[in-house]
């Protein structure tokens, strides 16, 4: 499939279990008493800050993760290399992989009702043959990072993008070919640009409000009654509300309104960061230079009329500059950004 979930956790803090044995535990510093962690169905009381053991699963070589700490039982999986290193699999395949967890965890002596864990991370993914190589979008990414309130969290390489919209959530974009090749399994694939995108909600309390609050999906079992066009449907508009429809910052109504450019140039730090978004050419062409003269004077009162001078010639300089680049050699952000949102939500069908 070419959409589906990449990482899914499920927490609980009413199990049991048999025993410890064979698993790795974490515990304090050397000479410290470790914490009280549970007590094993057999009689023995733990001590440790954590206790975690890795069990295969599926046919491609991962695991599932069983790990047990102060807040509860937790379990990590990667439904989508169930199968296969690369090919998404979405909701459907829940219910297999629920039957060899089950198998999994009665092997090693933990009762729980799996159906009723909390959801406490989700990762939805889908991935496309794009029209550009990963490097193409650049353009696109630099407006979204330029409009991130969180700038300075975002994690910006050669091949992937990552903007982080709040404290336990993100969204990557990465070339997933290029990953396959430089991996471990050093993975050439017929597809070309192949490039994903991520939405990673990885927090408890985010996932209820994201998904609990409203869509009424909280428990592994309401995940499992859901459908992949309700879940693609979830990753578009949270995709739209906190990327997309963001960059909307640089479409001003500045024709009309100079007092709302002069605030907005403020609350971006300035005018270097908002013709980054905006575009000089697009500014110099919609507002005229008189107009955003009249900004500048207004956002820095205290500038000289040598150094309003200085500023129009700078100004005038750099729209010509842009404007022969964009017209000679480059397509400009606005119109990749677009395109981006074409190709990953507007065009995007799950298949």
């Amino acid at each position: 499939m070419n959409f589906g979930i990449d990482k899914l956790t499920l927490t609980t803090k009413d199990f049991s279990v048999a025993n410890l044995n064979g698993y790795s535990t974490k515990g304090d510093k050397i000479g410290e008493q470790s914490p009280f962690l549970l007590t094993t169905k057999e009689g023995e009381d733990v001590f440790a800050n954590q206790a975690l053991k890795k069990e295969p699963i599926g046919n491609s070589g991962e695991g599932l993760i069983v790990s047990f700490n102060r807040n509860g039982m937790q379990l990590q999986i990667n439904p989508s290399k169930y199968k296969h290193p690369y090919h998404l699999e979405g909701i459907g395949n829940l219910s297999n992989v629920k039957e060899d967890v089950q198998a999994i965890l009665n092997n090693l002596g933990i009762d729980c009702a799996l159906e009723s864990l909390k959801i406490s991370r989700l990762d939805v993914t889908k991935q496309l043959e794009s029209q550009r190589k990963y490097p193409g979008w650049k353009g696109a990414f630099d407006l979204i990072a330029n409009t991130s309130k969180r700038s300075k969290e975002n994690l910006r390489y050669y091949t992937s993008d990552t903007f982080r919209t709040s404290q336990y959530v993100q969204h990557q974009f990465y070339d997933k070919g290029i990953e396959l090749k430089s991996g471990k399994q050093k993975l050439n694939i017929p597809e070309r640009n192949l490039i994903r995108c991520e939405t990673r909600v990885m927090d408890t309390k985010a996932c209820q409000k994201y998904l609990g609050v409203k869509r009424g999906i909280n428990y592994f079992e309401d995940l499992m009654k859901w459908d992949n066009e309700g879940l693609n449907d979830f990753q578009n508009e949270v995709l739209t509300n906190e990327l997309f429809n963001k960059t909307k910052v640089y479409q001003l109504e500045t024709t009309r309104d100079i007092e709302k450019l002069v605030q907005q140039v403020k609350n971006i730090g300035g005018w270097a960061n908002f013709w980054k978004g905006f575009g000089i050419v697009n500014g110099v062409e919609d507002m005229g230079i008189d107009f955003i003269m009249m900004a500048y004077e207004m956002v820095n009162p205290k500038i000289t009329r040598q150094g309003l001078n200085n500023a129009k010639r700078n100004l005038i300089d750099n729209y010509q500059k842009t404007n022969l680049a964009l017209n000679n050699t480059e397509i400009s952000k606005q119109e990749l950004l677009f395109d981006l949102r074409k190709e990953f939500i507007d065009n995007f069908r799950v298949a």
